[in-house]
């Protein structure tokens, strides 16, 4: 759930959510506030955003690289490309 507090004369909307870059920004009032911070998080929630790149690790990249080039139309020469 986004916190929403007041700043001086604004309102601040800030998400957060584990593996996720913290989104933040200010509005006028707490409605403009509330209703921009349910667009990202409905895109964490479907799984529309990117996790954060410190939170991946490098053998899962490998993996993934590895994977999508199986599936494509290049797949990973197992003798490297020395000659």
């Amino acid at each position: 759930m986004a916190s929403i507090i007041k700043i001086g004369d604004k309102w601040r909307a800030q998400v957060r959510r584990r593996d996720h870059k913290p989104q933040t920004r200010s509005f006028r009032t707490r409605r403009e506030a509330t209703e921009w911070a349910t667009a990202p998080e409905a895109r964490i929630d479907a799984g529309a955003e990117p996790k954060a790149a410190a939170s991946i690790l490098l053998g899962e990249l490998i993996a993934e690289y590895r994977r999508l080039r199986d599936d494509g139309d290049r797949p990973i020469d197992p003798g490297g490309a020395r000659r």
